[in-house]
């Protein structure tokens, strides 16, 4: 709104400028103090009027022109809760981590919890950056040659809340 008015009075002083003047080929437009033509001066007021529903007006185009409830807070954050009690030997580690399952692989480089499997096992909130996200549980024992058992958890979107449980 605020660059129409602006496009308007522009024009309109544009047009003022141009229809001005004028006179007789080779007469000046320095007009001599003794001349008593009349001169006529012109003032635009322009005058903006606030949104009804007390938004501001956006003023930026793209992400700067978004306009958004303050409730909302953009956040795509998932807390999923940690809820594992394996049936497991003293001294049991856990690790849960990002699991990329287009590759089958564990991204043991971006684990969200690692420690010990106490006796009444693990119960932790993890958060995510996105709902996108899958993950795998991995038990650790302290045997020779061990495999870690693993377990995998993927967002449900019917769930009220997510929650990774190992029994």
């Amino acid at each position: 709104m605020n660059k129409l008015n602006f496009t308007l009075v522009t024009l309109g002083a544009m047009l003022l400028t141009a229809c001005g003047g004028g006179g007789s080929e080779g007469s000046s437009s320095v007009s001599s103090p003794a001349s008593s033509s009349p001169t006529t001066t012109t003032t635009t007021t322009t005058t903006t009027t606030p949104p009804a529903n007390n938004q501001p007006e956006p003023t930026e185009d793209g992400a700067g022109a978004l306009i958004i409830d303050n409730e909302f807070t953009l956040s795509v954050d998932v807390t999923v809760s940690l809820d594992i009690n394996p049936a497991v030997e003293q001294g049991s580690y856990l690790t849960v981590c990002s699991y990329d399952p287009q590759y089958d692989r564990v991204n043991r480089q971006s684990c969200l919890f690692r420690g010990p499997i106490g006796d009444d096992g693990v119960r932790e909130d993890v958060v995510l950056a996105h709902m996108d996200t899958d993950l795998v549980a991995e038990i650790w024992q302290t045997v020779e040659n061990y495999q870690p058992a693993q377990y995998r958890w993927s967002y449900e979107p019917s769930a009220v809340e997510q929650k990774f449980t190992v029994r």
